[in-house]
């Protein structure tokens, strides 16, 4: 009982330690302009009425309040990093959806899953009943893959006592596909695909006893949670980042 007692406060204080110390994910991101319209810059968004229309996606793993999350974060990201934005009436997704109501929303965001591009419908209900709205930010999930792997081996401590050491690896793959439509004039003038490919790597140690072993992989799960965890908010948060430098150098 003792030799567990002992075992249980050597891995707190250990296991608080790598905790303190722990980093992130390492994040490798690219983008591509599919389209941007000659008459659009970033300035002829200031002063202007523009709505986070909200996140989207098909994949089956990412559900309406996945998306409606998503869309909140964008919004974030917009306000905090956007120049000029105090210049720019940024209206929110749940604005945008009050203004036209939970069941045009859905039907918009169905049809816009299946054709993959605001259509003429939907921009045509949009401009009648938010008549004074200039620009509709759309952001499509088109494509997201985690990798895990992990490697075990027995190693021995610096008092010569066996272990096991987990290499664990997790990489994390995520597209992003930001549309921006010109609502009075009914066509996207700016069209653009991020990815990011996220990568984490971590090592953990457990003791070959049952009980012991037992003791550190539940009080690290508790600290730390699953090894080498990398969440959809990080992931894409660093893509919503991109796509707000990138927009920010658009000009004619």
């Amino acid at each position: 009982m003792k030799h567990l007692t002992k075992t249980l406060i050597t891995h707190l204080i250990i296991l608080t330690s790598f905790l303190l110390c722990s980093c992130g994910a390492s994040h490798s991101i690219r983008e591509n302009v599919i389209l941007k319209d000659d008459s659009f810059s970033y300035n002829h968004l200031i002063n202007k009425d523009v709505v986070n229309s909200g996140v989207f996606s098909q994949l089956k793993d990412i559900s309406y309040d996945d998306k409606i999350e998503a869309s909140f974060l964008l919004s974030n990201i917009l306000y905090e990093k956007l120049k000029d934005v105090h210049q720019i009436n940024m209206i929110t997704t749940g604005q945008f959806i009050n203004n036209i109501s939970k069941e045009n929303y859905l039907i918009i965001m169905e049809n816009f899953e299946t054709e993959e591009i605001l259509n003429i419908e939907s921009i045509g209900f949009i401009k009648e009943t938010m008549p004074d709205l200039n620009y509709l930010i759309l952001a499509y999930i088109t494509n997201e893959n985690i990798y895990d792997y992990s490697d075990t081996e027995r190693v021995k401590d610096e008092k010569g006592e066996e272990q096991y050491k987990t290499d664990y690896e997790k990489t994390y793959l995520l597209t992003v596909e930001f549309q921006l439509y010109d609502i009075p004039q009914e066509f996207m003038v700016y069209n653009i695909v991020v990815y990011n490919q996220a990568e984490r790597t971590e090592s953990r140690t457990t003791d070959t006893g049952c009980c012991e072993g037992g003791i550190s992989n539940l009080i690290s799960n508790i600290l730390q949670g699953p090894p080498a965890e990398i969440g959809r908010e990080e992931v894409l948060a660093k893509i919503y980042e991109r796509f707000a430098e990138e927009l920010m150098k658009v000009n004619n």
